[in-house]
């Protein structure tokens, strides 16, 4: 089916398919960012966790919120302002992970 098209042809659509890949995940991190806030005011507001990971976690959240709306606005600036922001993130998901692997979850017993 593809040798009906030439080799720049292929080309061209090899990159746009990148292309649509990169948007993709960019998008996708909007959602990623949107699931760590809740999940890190859950853990803030518990006992069962250090409230610390759970404000890591909201700045995380936000650290993927801005990359992706500066990739999608500003696609130009995306790699200066995301080698800040990896950080951010990244810590947030280790630390978190981590301490789960580690420590652990705390027995909560109700009273």
């Amino acid at each position: 089916m593809l040798q009906s098209f030439s080799a720049v042809q292929r080309q061209d659509m090899a990159m746009l398919f990148l292309k649509i890949r990169g948007a993709s995940i960019s998008i996708l991190e909007i959602f990623w960012g949107l699931w760590l806030i809740p999940l890190g005011q859950i853990i803030y507001t518990s006992n069962i966790i250090p409230g610390i990971i759970g404000i890591l976690l909201i700045i995380g959240g936000l650290a993927y919120i801005v990359e992706s709306v500066t990739f999608l606005l500003f696609p130009e600036t995306t790699w200066i302002i995301m080698q800040y922001l990896f950080v951010f993130y990244s810590l947030a998901e280790v630390v978190t992970i981590f301490w789960l692997l580690i420590k652990g979850a705390k027995d909560h017993q109700q009273n």
